[in-house]
């Protein structure tokens, strides 16, 4: 009799499948109407479990649960999943779109022919230039957004040999030591950041 009163408090849709109690029903959807669907549209429904061997009344019944759930970020299911998205996009949404609504500098006319990274200065008077660095950075700080890519040489190593990026401050180029003959390692990684912040290293073209 038991196991009886719970099954006819079920709520159940026109297919027969089992729906959210009313508890859990009224917290997610709160106030929103569902009309009921055209009764083409529930037979069309049933032909399809049917032709895939599928009947709703085999199922198991699961209790009627009821709890508490945490308040909707939002108005509707929509809402909130929306909400939650941008929240955990941050800071990197923010950071692509301001990269993507700069201008970037110009281009070098020459890159130069260095091992590690070469920052490429850009003026307007005619007096660009360019220097040797760690890593891409800027105003004291590692470049927070770079445009980036690198090339490998697979039948010889899987590790990059050369780079080329950039940012809404400046162009980057980084060439491998063993690219110019300066060492047999072929194992050089592509600092991205001052050491031990967890960006120094990095990377092959599976990586990025």
């Amino acid at each position: 009799r038991e196991e009886k009163k719970k099954t006819k408090k079920v709520r159940r849709n026109e297919l027969g499948l089992q729906m959210l109690s009313r508890v859990l029903h009224q917290q997610v959807f709160k106030d929103a109407a569902f009309p009921a669907p055209y009764p083409a549209c529930v037979q069309i429904a049933r032909d399809h479990l049917q032709m895939h061997g599928l009947d709703p009344k085999q199922g198991s019944v699961l209790p009627d649960t009821g709890f508490t759930l945490p308040p909707l970020q939002g108005s509707n299911l929509d809402e909130h999943f929306h909400c939650i998205g941008l929240r955990s996009a941050q800071p990197w949404i923010s950071l692509a779109k301001d990269l993507s609504s700069c201008e970037l500098p110009p281009k070098p006319e020459h890159f130069d022919i260095q091992s590690g990274w070469t920052k490429y200065y850009y003026r307007p008077d005619g007096s660009s230039y360019s220097e040797h660095v760690d890593y891409p950075h800027h105003g004291g700080k590692a470049e927070e957004m770079l445009v980036f890519d690198v090339e490998t040489m697979p039948p010889y190593h899987p590790y990059a040999i050369m780079a080329c990026a950039a940012s809404k401050n400046a162009w980057y180029s980084w060439i491998s030591p063993w690219l110019l003959g300066e060492t047999e390692e072929t194992q050089h990684l592509i600092p991205l950041g001052e050491p031990g912040t967890g960006m120094q290293d990095a990377l092959s073209r599976s990586e990025i």
